[in-house]
């Protein structure tokens, strides 16, 4: 699949905007939540999508499912715990039910993802809000790690990834 970018992100899927809060989970992860009724059955800011084997560069998609807009300037990201969480190069808000996709190059973050890795996302005052890991031995290959069904179902190898779009089950 092609897909344009504008920078080191790719934003998509519009929608109206609002503002977000953060409230802490039993496990100590921070959740993006509303009061108000969510779309999707979790009202939160996501790991969706991840390819460690991206073609040119890898990335990981967030999704908003939140009601409300999301400055992600305002969050970071690591490959490690080890590694100080960088922050995103997103252009502008995240909207409801919007996806955004982070490039990771060597201009930015540094570094890159591997066979057998995880990628976090973490609040501003820096709790844990999700994370995705992998093995080799989930065969991601050239495809990609997808939330299936799309922002609520547990990370599945994808043959055909969706950087920025809904994902697909694989058949």
């Amino acid at each position: 699949m092609k897909y344009a970018r504008q920078g080191l992100g790719l934003l998509l899927m519009p929608a109206a905007a609002c503002s977000l809060a953060v409230d802490g989970d039993s496990q100590g992860f921070d959740r993006a939540v509303d009061a108000s009724p969510a779309p999707k059955a979790t009202a939160t800011l996501i790991i969706n999508e991840v390819a460690p084997s991206g073609s040119p560069d890898d990335w990981f998609e967030i999704y908003n499912g939140t009601q409300d807009a999301v400055e992600l300037s305002n969050f970071r990201y690591s490959d490690s715990l080890d590694r100080t969480p960088v922050g995103f190069a997103a252009p502008r808000p995240l909207a409801p039910g919007e996806y955004y996709v982070e490039f990771l190059t060597d201009d930015h973050p540094g570094f890159g993802l591997g066979a057998e890795e995880e990628i976090a996302l973490y609040s501003a005052t820096g709790n844990r809000i999700d994370s995705m890991q992998w093995t080799e031995a989930d065969g991601i290959g050239e495809g990609s790690l997808a939330r299936v069904p799309d922002a609520e179902g547990p990370p599945t190898p994808s043959e055909v990834p969706t950087p920025g779009y809904p994902n697909q089950e694989t058949p």
